[in-house]
């Protein structure tokens, strides 16, 4: 079949005929064991069964929401949208009791949901939300694992074209009004070829990803693109490697894996995985660890290459890129078994917007920055002066802008943005380029990520608007002025965290209780944003930097924030901080006899440390999310009470006991049936 006509279909049904037994995708329980495969042959049969009853549903175009968990389910649904001719909505399963319905319900209203496809377990648990009729109640839910399917065979092909949507990627994090990014079957066919060719890929290809499938890393380069090349690829959850990190370099050691990718927070993690858990690794079959979706940090990579150097991790393996929700995954990629380019910047120069070797000055200040690599196939790049819109030369810091096939259709349902964002031109006429408001240089042919020009805020490789968090946190208690905070990440232990700088009613002045402002930030912005605030500075009314015009200065904040000097007004800084924290070990094994005050005091010591703040901090009647604790702190918890009882715990464990009385109880009632259980073990010997 010529390329033109190609598809993820016409590839799909190809490998069910040529290698119908070989295993397309398998799913490790715990990141661990074996729970369930699919082969090709069974892949495509089951996607032709619920494609066929999509058809007799739905017409070619509806949207379907799907609603999963990581696993074989989820490639099931997607691959059979695909075969019907449906624009699936891949969206991030919320956990219990999370605000994340709201964000969901807003995807749900802006693609036009026309099918929530999902399993029976979720169904089950969704509580209420699924029954919404304002927003859930009208639409079908089918449980992919529970209808009865139509016949394979009554499936008929769709026809689709490279024009036609495949589905919409909503970027992810955001909290405001979601925009879904239209990606075509052919930016698919033509990123996947990209994709293919840059990483020296082949149907031999083994993926090994805990990355969350509703995300277009996951999705696209794990998922989709084992499915082009006919390769093999297996499936964890990213709450098992958030447990236990160590699970994601066992899985690439057992199954042989050649492609892991992960954003640079994952590479950090990995540095502090204990000796003794590292026993055994073999990493010499991984041949391309991608480190992108977020800030590339040059000494994680040189660290990460030194520390697993022993277990056959080689320099040549660590892989840069780029991309972006917009170009359908992938635009800049380094050199395939080539080594990352590294190059010491004049920080003083850098700052100014201009990239100058360290060595061609005097200045003491360097730092160390690492290409994203060159563009790909027909992609074409320029770097743009964001306001004259005026073609920059090499070693000047300008907006990234990109040309080519990879290039999505716009914005779903918006065209003037899209119009502005896909179809930007230099000020001499040359374009349509895709404007991707990250600020980057040219140096030699490659590419270097400086910032972002949009001021997203990017913590574990997902998008959040400032704007956005700024209005929730300004919600959070009437003491906070609207529209007067700035929210923006700092680096800190090789990880993007949040900070926020925000002016206070001049009304709440006098008997401010600055610790209740901050509790109340803390916990609006994990409720609704999943983030843990790193800093807080609460300032006096009208002193927060804006321009002449009104625009919120949030760079400056940032600045000032990251030098360590004061902000004017300023009247309290709560920073998260380990300095004073418990150095609780996470690792003990609590006795059976051990009583409610020690059990105590052990969760309270663990979260302070999770937290970052003073024992004496921690209000013993305040949830979890009221405290500021994020979902990663909170998987990493409840792998933590795991050890500490020893018995296995559902990693939701932190929303269904929500608070520490309530958590305590449950080890002490856990430690109480494990004592049972050894007792008549002892008795049965």
């Amino acid at each position: 079949m010529s390329a033109s006509h190609e598809t993820l279909v016409t590839r799909a049904r190809q490998w069910a005929h040529l290698h119908a037994e070989k295993t397309a995708y398998t799913f490790l329980r715990d990141g661990e064991l074996i729970e369930d495969s699919i082969n090709y042959e069974e892949l495509d049969n089951r996607a032709r069964a619920l494609a066929a009853s999509l058809q007799q549903r739905f017409g070619r175009g509806s949207r379907a929401l799907l609603l999963f968990p990581s696993g074989i389910d989820f490639i099931v649904a997607f691959v059979a949208c695909l075969y019907a001719g449906v624009i699936a909505v891949p969206v991030n399963n919320p956990k219990p009791k999370q605000l994340h319905w709201r964000r969901l319900a807003s995807i749900v209203t802006d693609a036009g949901v026309t099918v929530v496809l999902t399993t029976a377990e979720n169904l089950a648990k969704s509580g209420d939300w699924l029954r919404d009729p304002e927003v859930f109640g009208q639409l079908p839910q089918l449980a992919v694992d529970a209808i009865e399917m139509a016949s394979p065979d009554t499936w008929e092909d769709p026809g689709v074209s490279h024009s036609d949507i495949a589905f919409l990627q909503y970027t992810s994090g955001s909290t405001g009004t979601p925009k879904g990014v239209m990606v075509s079957h052919g930016n698919l066919i033509h990123n996947s070829n990209l994709i293919e060719r840059a990483f020296g890929h082949s149907t031999q290809s083994v993926f090994v990803t805990w990355l969350p499938l509703f995300h277009d890393l996951g999705l696209i380069g794990n998922v989709l693109q084992a499915l082009y090349l006919g390769a093999t690829c297996y499936l964890m959850t990213p709450v098992a490697f958030l447990q236990q990190p160590v699970r994601w370099l066992r899985a690439i050691s057992t199954y042989r894996g050649t492609t892991s990718m992960a954003p640079n927070f994952a590479y950090e993690r990995c540095l502090s995985i204990p000796l003794e858990q590292r026993t055994g690794l073999d990493l010499s079959s991984w041949c391309l660890a991608l480190n992108g979706a977020e800030p590339i940090r040059a000494q994680t990579v040189l660290d990460f290459e030194a520390t697993y150097a022993a277990h056959g991790f080689r320099r040549t393996t660590t892989f840069p890129a780029y991309g972006l929700a917009e170009i359908t995954l992938i635009a800049l990629t380094a050199d395939h078994d080539g080594l990352a380019q590294i190059v010491d910047a004049d920080a003083d120069a850098y700052r100014n917007g201009r990239m100058v070797d360290h060595g061609e000055t005097s200045h003491a200040s360097a730092m160390a920055l690492i290409a994203s690599g060159k563009p790909r196939s027909d992609l074409r790049i320029v770097i743009v002066d964001p306001e004259t819109m005026a073609s920059l030369p090499d070693g000047h810091i300008g907006e990234l802008w990109i040309h080519g096939g990879s290039v999505c259709k716009g914005y779903w349902n918006k065209p003037e943005e899209s119009a502005r964002i896909f179809a930007a031109r230099t000020v001499d006429g040359d374009g349509p380029f895709l404007r991707t408001g990250d600020m980057a240089f040219l140096r030699n042919g490659e590419v270097f990520i400086s910032g972002r020009l949009k001021e997203m805020v990017i913590v574990r490789g997902q998008n959040h608007y400032p704007q956005d968090l700024e209005n929730i946190l300004q919600q959070s208690h009437p003491a906070l002025r609207e529209d007067c905070g700035a929210a923006f990440a700092v680096e800190v232990d090789g990880e993007e965290r949040l900070v926020v700088v925000q002016e206070v009613e001049r009304t709440a002045l006098r008997n401010l209780d600055a610790d209740a402002v901050c509790a109340a930030i803390r916990s609006s912005v994990v409720e609704a944003a999943d983030i843990q605030v790193h800093g807080i500075v609460l300032i006096k009314p009208a002193t927060l930097p804006k321009t002449s015009s009104g625009k919120i200065q949030r760079r400056q904040c940032q600045a000032t924030f990251v030098s360590g000097g004061i902000f004017e007004g300023e009247i309290v800084r709560d920073i998260a901080s380990s300095s004073d924290v418990s150095q609780v070990d996470a690792d003990v094994r609590l006795p059976f006899d051990a009583d409610i005050d020690h059990v105590h005091a052990l969760i309270v010591a663990k979260l302070a440390k999770q937290l970052r703040m003073p024992v004496a901090r921690i209000d013993p009647g305040a949830s979890f999310s009221d405290l500021g604790l994020d979902s990663s702190a909170a998987v990493g918890f409840a792998s933590d009470v795991e050890r500490w009882i020893g018995r296995r715990q559902d990693s939701s464990l932190l929303w269904i006991y929500p608070n520490i009385d309530a958590l305590c109880n449950h080890v002490l009632h856990e430690l109480a049936s494990v004592r049972t259980h050894h007792q008549q073990a002892e008795m049965s010997a």
